[in-house]
């Protein structure tokens, strides 16, 4: 009886008015939800219910995407992208996501202000993963870094599958932005051609490593010895040095001493020769290393 549920309410410690009862009025709620691709890799997000301003003093048209809880907030999970509001009112939420956001599929969440996420109307949206670079000139010797370019990769380095020829390569280092992606060149056949592979959450993308006709090798180098307290100008002979002096990369290396840049000048004879020029350095004796491309000599 009403007595006995009295009694046990006054022997917990607790009133008549201090009882909680939920109110499903009290809740925001979604009743349907869409994401369009907008062309240039943005999406728009469209999400319609009731109660979406939220309570409180935030509930007011000017509600932003921040991740404060006081604002309404749609967020990328485990992509951490941030989404601009378009318009923001009790019945409509539409924000715009940004391009080039970590490649895969990722789940979109609402977040109302005094009612914490909403439910109803799960959305996702699919970033792609593309490289620009999709054809790279190397060198038969391999060895050297590498970047490739694109769209999509993520910060960290390690959570990508990389392959050339379908032998797993280990990425050096991812650059913010997600846009590049750095690897050591294995060697291969002159002459060939490797497909290369980049995948990561579900997405992939297709590149390949043109390896040259011949190795980089050097024979000689002129003069042998240089006293390094002025500009010193130095001829190498060899191999495999391409037909650009742009596309290629002199440094002397010792022991114990910073690395010293040779700046090339030009290359000639059909890639056997080539000039560049070097400002000081560490007397000793200096090991000549010649990059073409993703490879050295």
């Amino acid at each position: 009886g009403d007595g006995v549920a009295s009694a046990a309410a006054a022997e917990a410690g607790v009133g008549d008015g201090c009882v909680f009862a939920a109110s499903p009025a009290g809740n925001s709620t979604i009743s349907s939800g869409s994401v369009a691709a907008l062309g240039d890799g943005r999406f728009r997000v469209t999400y319609n219910g009731t109660g979406l301003l939220g309570s409180g003093a935030a509930a007011n048209a000017s509600t932003s995407a921040s991740t404060s809880t006081s604002t309404s907030t749609t967020t990328l999970d485990a992509a951490g992208v941030s989404c601009a509001v378009e318009s923001s009112t009790a019945t409509a939420f539409v924000c715009v996501l940004p391009a080039g956001g970590a490649a895969g599929s990722h789940h979109l969440r609402l977040r109302v202000p005094g009612f914490g996420f909403t439910t109803g109307s799960a959305q996702t949206v699919t970033y792609p993963l593309t490289v620009s670079s999709t054809a790279v000139a190397v060198s038969p010797n391999g060895g050297a870094p590498i970047t490739i370019t694109g769209v999509g990769f993520p910060a960290n380095a390690s959570a990508v599958t990389l392959t050339v020829a379908g032998v797993s390569v280990t990425p050096l280092t991812a650059a913010s932005g997600a846009t590049k992606i750095v690897f050591t060149v294995p060697a291969g056949a002159a002459s060939s051609t490797k497909a290369g592979s980049i995948a990561y959450n579900g997405a992939t993308a297709s590149f390949s490593l043109n390896y040259a006709a011949a190795a980089i090798a050097v024979s000689s180098v002129s003069p042998a010895a240089a006293g390094f307290s002025e500009r010193t100008t130095l001829t190498l002979g060899g191999s495999g040095f391409g037909s650009s002096a742009a596309d290629v990369t002199v440094i002397l290396k010792m022991t114990d001493a910073r690395d010293v840049p040779c700046a090339v000048q030009t290359v000639s004879g059909g890639g056997s020769s080539l000039v560049c020029y070097v400002d000081g350095g560490a007397p000793g004796a200096y090991d000549v290393v010649v990059a073409v491309g993703g490879g050295t000599g």
